[in-house]
């Protein structure tokens, strides 16, 4: 879980830019943010499969390696 994180929140960074970003163009909050939600899905589906990739492996098999590693 915690190395899925930083995926997660550069997702939430890109979705906060955006939805700033169209608030200050102009456009009403719930506009904006519908239209952040999309744009940030469409951005950032390469990070999403990254994301998921990362939460499926084993934390305790890697943590495993690095102690044997030692």
């Amino acid at each position: 879980m915690r190395a899925a994180l930083p995926y997660f929140l550069i997702r939430i960074a890109v979705f906060a830019v955006i939805t700033v970003v169209l608030i200050l163009v102009g456009f009403y909050v719930l506009w904006a943010l519908l239209i952040g939600m999309i744009a940030a899905s469409v951005v950032t589906w390469p990070i999403a499969r990254i994301q998921k990739r990362v939460a499926r492996r084993d934390p305790a098999g890697s943590a495993r390696s690095a102690r044997s590693a030692k």
